[in-house]
């Protein structure tokens, strides 16, 4: 009878407890990404989401470097970006539901929130990187990133147009193989790891991963309508959900509410 080893199976039970921890955030990011139509950002419809972008990440700087002169906050800058942040799956959804995502106002929102989304997610890994000293470092690590980036990009769209691989995914996208899935968070898990490799925050890994793939399939909605519904599936119903979970029980809300009571009983102190 084969032997099996017991610290073996620990390691995988460890692996399937701490993934949905680990992927949670990375797959909300992926599905970010995914929703990113580069085609609809041109002419007018980009200078204007653009001005929008720059003007509200100005706004938010302001917010910030006023709470850093409060003393509430310690980095503004980080503030800042984050308050200039949006999440394009949740602004598609609800314009989607509303009937307005293929109109004039709708794609300019949509616009809006693709460049929100994407310039926040550049700048957080920019700026905020921890693995790299300087930020020449980190612009030429990234530029190295996004073009390595775009070289995997172009071998996916390639090997997409074989016949012999286009007809494998085909027979097993809807199999028990659920190989496109498979191959989706492939593709996510390779990117997140070449992003840590080049120092650079794992979120972008991400990001681009999605972006990526809506590039390289844009006929997802025609020729496999359920492959983004699973995609969400996985993320919205299981590794989503936990990372939130497990975000808020490692929110410390005492030591907040504590802090907020320690400064009110300050502010009491001085007006007496």
């Amino acid at each position: 009878m084969t032997e099996i080893s017991l610290s073996n199976a620990v390691i995988v039970a460890a692996v399937a407890f701490l993934a949905p921890l680990a992927l949670g955030l990375a797959f909300l990011l992926f599905l970010a990404g995914l929703d990113v139509e580069l085609g609809r950002l041109q002419g007018r419809l980009l200078r204007l989401a653009g001005l929008g972008f720059v003007l509200s990440l100005v706004f938010a700087l302001t917010v910030g470097y006023a709470l850093d002169a409060a003393g509430q906050v310690r980095s503004p800058l980080f503030v800042g970006i984050v308050l200039s942040a949006t999440s394009l799956g949740l602004v598609a959804q609800i314009l989607k539901a509303a009937g307005e995502s293929e109109g004039e106002f709708g794609q300019l929102v949509l616009a809006a929130a693709t460049i929100a989304d994407f310039g926040t997610v550049i700048l957080l890994s920019v700026l905020f990187s921890r693995n790299v000293g300087n930020l020449g470092s980190r612009l030429a690590l990234l530029g190295s990133f996004v073009a390595l980036v775009a070289a995997v990009g172009f071998g996916v769209a390639r090997a997409g147009r074989s016949k012999l691989l286009s007809g494998a995914l085909g027979r097993l996208g809807d199999t028990t193989a659920q190989i496109r899935v498979r191959g989706a968070v492939l593709l996510l898990i390779g990117f997140v790891a070449l992003a840590e490799r080049f120092g650079l925050e794992t979120i972008l890994g991400a990001f681009m991963a999605g972006v990526i793939l809506r590039i390289v399939d844009q006929e997802a909605t025609a020729t496999h309508p359920h492959f983004r519904l699973k995609l969400e599936g996985i993320g919205y119903g299981f590794l989503i959900p936990v990372f939130f979970v497990s975000s808020g029980v490692e929110f410390n809300l005492p030591a907040l509410l504590a802090s907020r009571a320690g400064r009110i009983w300050q502010t009491q102190r001085q007006f007496r």
